[in-house]
């Protein structure tokens, strides 16, 4: 198969049995699905529902994941945390058209500012106490924004960040409570958050919104994501937003990997994240 050159090269990967320490989350262990994505590969047919029209299986999959994350509603997505940022900032124009976020924010927040015509207004971190590879945004900085800017009512943030640095959720909560703005968190590397210890996931702490890119850190076929909603005033909007952005024909396989990841999240979460809670002790140590 000398002309399949992408087949091959994963192929070739393959049988070097590296270690994987990247993304995707599952590391090729989906007993349930590495044999039937063939069979599983199927569309909107009568009996399978459709994802942004969901009234079917497909919602009540999302709705045991509503259960299972503690939200008001968390929806499926097949188009990566990227259709949960596009989705999540199209909800907040409806409240307003400037944003405080960091300047330091993943490129599908810019892009979809841009398309949606909102306006960023950048808050610049201050160096941090952790680490000298990134800076980070503090609860006073996004408050002095808030004051300059009475009219942005929507403060967007990265938690944690690419090197895991985690923002303090619940107080810039209370201060967009405060100053009247929503909450949007852009925690992609952060969906297992619910399992470790203080259950640091944004949506526990306050947060209005959150995407969560499942296939970094939880089984999950690589572009299965989570919209987590925890305000009811973006409920109803929600598959509309995400519909302006996504495929018209999202992936079966991973929305399946996505049913079948809140099942193992159910069943055996809480002790495979204390055990490995245990083992980042050990290795610091």
């Amino acid at each position: 198969m000398e002309k399949t050159p992408l087949y091959n090269a994963l192929l070739s990967y393959n049988a070097l049995g590296m270690s994987s320490f990247h993304t995707p989350g599952h590391k090729s262990r989906i007993k349930e699905l590495s044999s039937l994505l063939n069979d599983l590969d199927l569309t909107e047919i009568p009996g399978l529902d459709s994802l942004f029209e969901a009234s079917g299986v497909i919602h009540q999959a999302e709705m045991l994941a509503t259960k299972t994350f503690g939200t008001k509603r968390t929806f499926f997505s097949a188009g990566g945390c990227t259709l949960c940022i596009q989705a999540m900032l199209k909800l907040a124009s409806f409240v307003s058209k400037k944003i405080i976020c960091p300047r330091i924010i993943h490129k599908s927040a810019i892009n979809a500012m841009a398309l949606l015509g909102l306006e960023p207004v950048f808050v610049f971190p201050e160096d941090n106490n952790f680490c000298n590879l990134e800076k980070v945004v503090t609860v006073k900085d996004i408050e002095k924004k808030l004051q300059a800017n009475q009219d942005a009512k929507v403060v967007y943030v990265t938690s944690p960040n690419y090197y895991g640095i985690i923002l303090d959720i619940k107080k810039i909560s209370q201060v967009c409570k405060k100053y009247g703005a929503i909450l949007l968190v852009d925690n992609a590397h952060g969906a297992h958050l619910n399992y470790v210890s203080g259950n640091l996931h944004p949506i526990k702490n306050g947060a209005d919104i959150v995407a969560d890119s499942a296939h970094k850190t939880l089984p999950v076929l690589t572009g299965g994501a989570f919209l987590h909603i925890n305000n009811e005033n973006f409920i109803g909007q929600a598959k509309s937003a995400m519909s302006l952005f996504g495929s018209t024909s999202p992936s079966y396989p991973i929305m399946a990997s996505l049913d079948l990841c809140r099942s193992w999240l159910d069943t055996y979460a809480e002790k495979a994240f204390s055990q490995l809670e245990e083992k980042v002790k050990e290795i610091k140590n």
